[in-house]
Parts: C-alpha cells; sequence; structure tokens
C-alpha cells in the first residue's frame, strides 16, 4: 500500500533552524469588544481561527501601516494581527483571538460551508511591499513560518484554509453579490502565495 501523505495535522516545528526575527507590540484600537456594531448584530468576539488571510500593503510603508492601525480618528478602522516587514521584523497588533478587520466583504468554505465575515475565523497577517512587482523576501516568509508555525499546529488549520485576500473576495462575489462587477483589491501574487504554501509544507 502506498504511504499516508502527510497532513496539516502532522507539522514539524524545525523552528530553530531558522533566525528568530525581532517582534514588538502595538495595539489596535480596532478589535472587535462588546461596544462594536459587529458585535451587537451577533459576530463573535473571539476569533474562530478557521484559517488565514494572507495581505500586502502595496505601497505603503510600515510607519503608514502603523499610523493607519492605530489612528483613533481612522474611517476605516483597519487592522490585522501581525505586519512583517521586509527585514522579517514583525509588529503585532492584536492577540490571535481578537477579532481584527482585515478582510472586508469577505467570505470562505468552512468544514464544507460557505460562511461570510472572514473577520470572524480567520487571522490576518500583513507583508510589507507589492508583491505583484517584487517577491517577498527570504525574511520575510521565514518570519511568517515562525510566527504561525506554533498558531496552525495550535488550532489546526488546513494549509487550504492559509489564503490570500483576493481569494476571499472572490468567494464572497461568487456566493454573496454573483452580479456585483469591479475592480477587486490587487493582493498577493498567486507565485508569492504558492511560494509560501510549499514553505509551510516543510515544517
Amino acid at each position: 500500500t502506498l504511504p499516508k501523505p502527510p497532513t496539516n495535522y502532522e507539522l514539524k516545528l524545525r523552528l530553530a533552524d531558522l533566525q528568530k526575527f525581532p517582534s514588538d507590540t502595538v495595539w489596535t484600537p480596532y478589535v472587535r469588544t462588546p461596544e462594536s456594531e459587529t458585535a451587537k448584530k451577533g459576530h463573535p468576539l473571539v476569533n474562530g481561527l478557521k484559517g488565514i488571510v494572507l495581505h500586502h500593503t502595496g505601497d505603503n510603508t510600515l510607519d503608514y501601516v502603523k499610523n493607519l492601525f492605530t489612528d483613533p480618528e481612522s474611517a476605516t478602522e483597519a487592522s490585522a494581527h501581525v505586519v512583517i516587514d521586509r527585514n522579517g521584523n514583525r509588529t503585532v497588533f492584536a492577540e490571535p483571538e481578537q477579532v481584527t478587520n482585515h478582510a472586508g466583504y469577505s467570505a470562505h468554505n468552512v468544514d464544507g460551508v460557505v460562511k461570510d465575515n472572514a473577520n470572524d475565523y480567520m487571522l490576518g497577517v500583513e507583508f510589507i511591499g507589492n508583491t505583484n512587482t517584487e517577491p517577498l523576501t527570504t525574511e520575510q516568509t521565514n518570519s511568517f513560518i515562525e510566527y504561525s508555525a506554533p498558531i496552525i499546529q495550535k488550532y489546526n488549520i488546513p494549509f487550504e484554509d492559509i489564503v490570500t485576500h483576493q481569494m476571499v473576495s472572490d468567494t464572497y462575489d461568487k456566493y454573496a453579490k454573483p452580479n456585483a462587477v469591479g475592480p477587486r483589491k490587487i493582493d498577493i501574487d498567486p507565485s508569492q502565495y504558492k511560494r509560501i504554501q510549499e514553505l509551510l509544507q516543510q515544517y
């Protein structure tokens, strides 16, 4: 018989092989609380952690993103759980179990059921840079592994539930608004997404 293929739950952490990257914390005010409008509408206060959404910041710098995620008068109230700079340094804005505003109009297939509002159940990771014009640095991908692998193991997150913002946006359009037309957010380049998936499976 053929050997059983390895599953996501058999991740072998070899993080000791990776460089250790500095991580600082800048708490964002834009996490869901009992006073949030989404909470009042019945959305959960605790992140379901069924998956991870990968984003890039485009041409925006780390300083810009820090200001955006912490601006008390932000019109967008955008946030994410972590931002990874080109040198691999991480800025953490929220605990994994908190709900942040990173995915917007989004949906994903969770255990065979398409659910909208990926913020409710997915972690948001931002990479500094535009992956459509320049690849992620090795430091960024290794730092992502260092950050995400313990979370993936703890919550048994399947590899197929580690997706891009474009993917959850497209799923929302397909199932929630099939007649919607218009430009969607340009996000993680498919080649870089494939690279992250392949690297994850090494660990």
